[in-house]
């Protein structure tokens, strides 16, 4: 059996076993209509459906190997491929990450954008915080548009800003130690290892 048909293989077994395990709770909530409802309506492979709970978790890791596997035996599978599909997930998680913005004040869920555009007019606003050019307060919207934080000083502005840089700081620092394990890899099977749980 070639390894392409192997993982087909365990692809199918592994969706075989989110359908029956569907099929069981199904069984198991037939008296309670407004469950059952939710599971008939529920996609297993969406995440955050509390009725399926972890088992659903657990199917979708073992989805996402397979997956990997997968992608990676339907390649030529040298190391170098594997390397560079590797680098283009953590990359792609990073994209992803910075794409989310960045919180400030810290705890208070607002968020922010850390677009390109975004980091120009922070870099602007660097700038000029503590000249005599800038008035305050300053509206800064947030990433969603649903509203606006008052910058009510210079120290304010830095502090913004500051948060803004240690967040991309931190995600392209974590990205680029992914980005070394997987180019330190000497196996395929290392670089599959390497995971990207940011």
């Amino acid at each position: 059996m070639s390894n392409d048909t192997e993982f087909v293989r365990k692809l199918q077994i592994v969706v075989n076993a989110l359908q029956a395990a569907k099929a069981e709770l199904v069984r198991e909530h037939e008296d309670d209509p407004p469950i059952l409802e939710e599971l008939l309506r529920a996609d297993l492979l969406e995440p955050g459906q509390q009725v399926l709970g972890d088992l659903q978790n657990q199917v979708l890791a073992s989805l996402t190997a397979l997956d990997d596997l997968l992608t990676l035996q339907l390649s030529s599978g040298t190391l170098a491929d594997a390397r560079r599909w590797k680098i283009e997930k953590i990359d792609a998680r990073t994209d992803e990450l910075i794409a989310a913005g960045f919180e400030y004040p810290a705890a208070s869920g607002k968020r922010y954008e850390l677009t390109l555009e975004a980091q120009s007019r922070m870099n602007a606003l660097l700038v000029i915080a503590s000249s005599a050019l800038i008035s305050y307060p300053i509206k800064w919207n947030y990433i969603d548009d649903s509203g606006y934080y008052e910058i009510v000083d210079a120290a304010d502005a830095l502090a913004l800003c500051a948060t803004a840089i240690q967040t991309i700081r931190t995600i392209l620092d974590s990205g680029t130690a992914l980005k070394s394990s997987v180019r330190a890899a000497e196996s395929v099977e290392a670089v599959i290892a390497v995971a990207d749980e940011r």
